[in-house]
């Protein structure tokens, strides 16, 4: 056998090797198939952080008074965290900087917050609420932070998730709550907006005795 027949001989088993590692599902999407959001997240204590973070909003106090109680429920090492509860985290960083009048606070604070968000909609892809939080944040946000090109896909994926009946970790009221803020600030185009709302109608109809 000649070293070039050799070569020819392995082929087949390379390129079966190759397609092998090809079809092989990434780490990332091995945890977007594991991951649960809210595991280790009592319903109690998700209701408490759901509504403490809507009130955050509002304040700068409150927004120090839910960061807070966060790390009191859940202690100093966010890594451990439920998914959820980091998104909160992540996005009550980023109104301290909305709150602060300092813009050079604005910055870093918004800096910090996009880098907690790492990773956390990659690990739970199908989270309506992961997605929501991460789009109602990024999308507030001026070009300089660089996070325009995640607003599409997550545009898509709220419609879609609204279209499959929503999640059913969230409850129906926050569902259409998010509805209505996408509807009214979430920059959608005409075609999403009318797939959005066909979606909400069954929703809301769906809801009803």
């Amino acid at each position: 056998m000649t070293p070039g027949s050799s070569r020819r001989g392995l082929r087949p088993a390379a390129l079966i090797a190759a397609f092998v590692l090809i079809l092989a599902p990434s780490k990332e999407a091995a945890m977007a198939q594991t991951v649960d959001p809210y595991a280790g997240f009592a319903p109690d204590a998700l209701e408490l952080v759901r509504s403490s973070f809507y009130r955050a909003v509002d304040s700068l106090a409150a927004t120090e008074s839910a960061i807070a109680a966060l790390a009191a429920r859940f202690g100093p090492e966010r890594r451990s965290w439920p998914l959820v509860a980091r998104a909160y985290r992540a996005s009550l960083e980023g109104l301290v900087g909305k709150h602060d009048p300092n813009l050079l606070v604005k910055f870093n604070r918004v800096n910090a917050a996009l880098e907690q968000w790492r990773g956390l909609v990659e690990a739970a892809p199908d989270s309506l609420e992961l997605r929501f939080l991460r789009y109602s944040f990024h999308s507030r946000l001026p070009a300089v932070f660089g996070v325009g090109s995640y607003l599409p896909g997550d545009r898509e994926a709220l419609i879609a998730i609204f279209e499959k009946g929503g999640d059913a970790r969230v409850p129906r009221n926050q569902a259409l709550d998010m509805v209505a803020w996408l509807l009214g600030e979430g920059k959608l185009s005409a075609p999403e907006r009318r797939r959005l709302e066909l979606a909400a109608a069954k929703l809301q109809a769906a809801g009803k005795p």
